[in-house]
């Protein structure tokens, strides 16, 4: 769902099933009051950027880790109307979209293997064409795009904090995400992909000593704990006194140096995976060769599917992955050292011999 806070929802009464009904919003188990867009309670997100600009204004006798989270822009996306308003609607540009883009997609990834049905069907773009058409759609995007910049104004909050408060010359600022998010590219509106919309994520890394500019070599979020440790000057092995298992991810410190250097240790792809979604015991995990991976170099993205199935993109010529090379004959080099390069991240025998996506 998704609106601008000055449409206060109105829920008619049901008597038949003795429900009240009410006019107004609710924060999760309580109401939200909402008068107008200057008298209202705030928004979860506004209230952590508050709480963490609060403590980045006071001095800190130790060193100190401080982990902001923000709701939006997940779903449900709902803003103040002045967001909205950044983005009128006429203004609004639909992402590119081919109707037949999944024709030539491995069919595990969007297809229940045993009844062929559409998986998350609720999320398909063409669920929401059905019911509002375009016009549906772009007050869809309208609303991402909102609670993008409603998030933004909180970074902002947190940033000013830092900037002036008492830390400015000894922070080191992160700011990403856990996933990105389809907007009706491959008929999806969802996360829990393989494809670019949802493995590609925001990665912005500043502070004092840092370079500027912008790096092109993918990395991963497993990259961050190694390069904080590095950053602060804390043992590179943090487990050699305990279980003594290798340290997963590799330090980003030669690109925060210099972001075209090609001194780096880690791998020349970035690893996402997608799970197997079948039932298993709570804490168990589902075995790796049931699960889907994606790795993203700088100019392709390979997939491989727990049926084998693949997909291989070629983003100098194919930025939207509209194309599947995998069964290409003049791929097969590229597609083989990209499929070396994944099961060397998640090991060898770890999932069954690749085919061609049907």
């Amino acid at each position: 769902s998704f609106g601008s806070l000055a449409d206060v929802p109105v829920i008619p009464a049901d008597p038949a099933r003795n429900i009240p009904g009410y006019a107004g919003w609710w924060l999760v188990d309580r109401p939200f009051r909402y008068v107008n867009e200057t008298d209202r309670d705030r928004m979860p997100d506004e209230m952590n950027a508050a709480w963490a600009a609060e403590r980045l204004r006071r001095p800190q006798p130790k060193p100190f880790l401080m982990i902001v989270g923000m709701n939006r822009p997940h779903v449900p996306c709902y803003a103040p109307q002045k967001y909205f308003d950044l983005f009128p609607l006429e203004t609004i540009q639909l992402p590119p979209y081919r109707k037949d883009d999944l024709a030539d997609c491995a069919k595990i990834l969007w297809q229940d293997p045993a009844t062929g049905a559409r998986l998350a069907e609720a999320e398909a773009l063409s669920r929401l064409l059905a019911a509002g058409g375009e016009t549906l759609w772009k007050r869809a995007v309208q609303a991402y795009l909102a609670c993008v910049a409603f998030v933004d104004d909180q970074i902002g909050v947190i940033l000013d904090a830092v900037e002036n408060g008492p830390h400015a010359s000894n922070t080191i600022v992160i700011v990403t995400s856990d996933h990105g998010l389809h907007l009706g590219e491959k008929d999806h509106r969802e996360k829990n992909t393989l494809w670019e919309e949802t493995a590609r994520i925001p990665l912005v890394i500043a502070g004092p000593g840092l370079a500027t500019g912008t790096c092109d070599h993918p990395v991963s979020l497993i990259d961050l704990y190694p390069t904080l440790i590095d950053l602060c000057g804390l043992p590179a092995d943090p487990n050699a006194g305990g279980n003594r298992r290798p340290l997963d991810g590799h330090s980003l410190r030669p690109f925060l140096q210099n972001p075209a250097t090609n001194q780096w240790a880690g791998p020349a792809v970035a690893l996402t995976c997608r799970p197997s979604r079948e039932s298993v015991p709570t804490n168990t995990p589902a075995p790796t060769a049931r699960q889907h991976f994606s790795v993203r170099s700088r100019t392709h993205r390979y997939i491989l599917c727990a049926d084998g199935a693949e997909e291989l993109y070629d983003h100098r010529t194919d930025p939207h992955e509209w194309t599947n090379l995998a069964s290409r004959p003049d791929q097969q080099a590229e597609k083989a050292e990209l499929k070396r390069q994944l099961l060397a991240l998640i090991g060898p025998g770890q999932s069954p011999a690749a085919k061609p996506a049907p």
